[in-house]
């Protein structure tokens, strides 16, 4: 049995496996994003977390990707270490899936009443290895993103089961990830309490499983599904049912109860009642019940934040960040000579002679198969390591806008098997800015221009 969100783009009917969703977010903002992949519409932001959008239709080649996003939604999904959101323009349903076969077949077709549903597998994911990723350079504590005001918020996310013939809902956000219970393994435990109902690996993570029904002392009930919580670096399973949905509610849908431990609130769904299970609850079971990883917690000591200097340039009409560290010198196009008297080389507008240096001055149009407006008028030299050599080149930017500090928090570095133009993105305050990869100019350069080693360009 394989636990599987269903959803719709356009009239076609899709899935994939519970245990890759992260996040399923409606879409409020995309941000724009520089010189990637035509399937690649921008980036989201959750949880103070930016991901890239994919358009799935590009990637089966079915079609393409509107850029109206207004009602349509994004599932997060983790790939190993590979994080990015599809867009889905509607999510229907999470339902287990027996027809699931375990073969080399990287997309399962399912019929499901009078749909056919497309499960992609994990295998699926694993072959676009070109697809981007940005993960944090500093992993922020989870306490960060559990930190909450009184106030409740507008919408909320709920992932609802059952358990035996009751239904109950959590907050999304509570839910690290979902498991079958099928493909955990149970160690030998003798439990102490009657509900732990034993201890378990899950995605290489140690943890007590607590049989919610009889926790809550429901008979009938049948363990289908794990939802895997944590708190404080510690891990829990709890175990329930059938996983029935994951629904956005306003706020006005919502009925608080002030007097309840474990249930906060309340709401209707299909004319059943819904108790939702109050996050401080779930936090203290992870107190009372859950394992700590010592190898984690030692990854997540981390020193005070530190900080990272960054200047913001303007190429043509792009706004693009250099890290400060890799810049030697800015010069006036005055100031400098440009030798374009070489026979032409499409990968160099020429050398740039600066008093008795020279340098070579990349091209970055041809470079990124890209037009910029030419209204370069500074001159930027830059140093920067490949194979384990330094190399100064020069480059042509429009102006300088700004030098900015970011924490390392804020600083978000693209995972891909193919190195792209850009190496990442930074937060300030309500700007976006991408990064420059440097690395990936020198590579280009070198695949184009093993020919210009003659040329001394320190």
């Amino acid at each position: 049995m394989e636990s599987v969100v269903t959803f719709r783009i356009g009239s076609s009917h899709f899935g994939v496996p519970v245990r890759l969703v992260k996040w399923i977010v409606d879409i409020e903002e995309v941000f724009n994003v520089t010189m990637m992949p035509d399937y690649v519409l921008g980036e989201i932001e959750h949880n103070e977390n930016l991901y890239f959008l994919v358009c799935l239709e590009k990637l089966l080649q079915i079609g393409e990707c509107e850029k109206r996003y207004e009602g349509k939604s994004a599932i997060i999904l983790g790939i190993g270490e590979r994080e990015f959101g599809i867009l889905v323009d509607e999510i229907e349903k999470i339902e287990e899936m027996a027809q699931i076969r375990d073969t080399e077949e990287t997309i399962e077709f399912v019929k499901d009443q009078e749909d056919v549903i497309e499960v992609l597998k994990d295998s699926f994911f694993q072959k676009l290895h070109a697809i981007p990723t940005m993960k944090p350079s500093y992993k922020r504590q989870k306490e960060e993103l559990l930190q909450k005001t009184v106030e409740a918020k507008e919408e909320k996310n709920f992932l609802l089961f059952r358990v035996a013939k009751e239904f109950f809902a959590v907050d999304v956000e509570n839910v690290q990830f979902v498991e079958v219970i099928e493909d955990a393994k149970k160690g030998v435990y003798v439990p102490n309490e009657p509900f732990i109902e034993g201890i378990y690996i899950v995605k290489n993570r140690l943890m007590y499983l607590i049989d919610f029904a009889k926790y809550l002392k429901i008979t009938d009930a049948q363990l289908e599904n794990i939802l895997i919580v944590k708190h404080n670096n510690s891990y829990l399973g709890i175990g329930v049912g059938e996983i029935l949905n994951i629904v956005n509610l306003l706020e006005e849908d919502i009925n608080y109860a002030k007097s309840n431990t474990l249930n906060c609130c309340f709401f209707t769904y299909k004319e059943h009642i819904i108790s939702v299970v109050d996050t401080h609850y779930i936090q203290k079971m992870c107190d009372q019940y859950g394992i700590i990883s010592h190898k984690q917690e030692q990854k997540k000591a981390q020193k005070s934040l530190l900080t990272k200097e960054f200047v913001i340039v303007r190429i043509g009409n792009e706004e693009l960040a250099l890290p400060m560290d890799e810049i030697v010198s800015l010069y006036e196009i005055e100031d400098v000579h440009i030798t374009r008297s070489l026979e032409r080389k499409e990968a160099l507008e020429g050398i740039v002679a600066i008093g008795s240096v020279s340098y070579l001055l990349f091209d970055l149009e041809y470079l990124v198969q890209k037009k910029f407006r030419k209204e370069g008028n500074l001159i930027l030299v830059m140093r920067s390591k490949i194979d384990g050599k330094i190399f100064e080149y020069a480059v042509r930017i429009g102006d300088v806008e700004q030098i900015v500090q970011v924490d390392e928090k804020d600083i978000y570095i693209v995972i891909s098997q193919e190195e792209q133009f850009i190496k990442g993105t930074i937060h300030v305050k309500k700007d976006i800015y991408n990064i420059l990869n440097t690395q990936w100019i020198l590579k280009r350069m070198k695949e184009e221009n093993e020919k210009y080693k003659g040329i001394d360009c320190r």
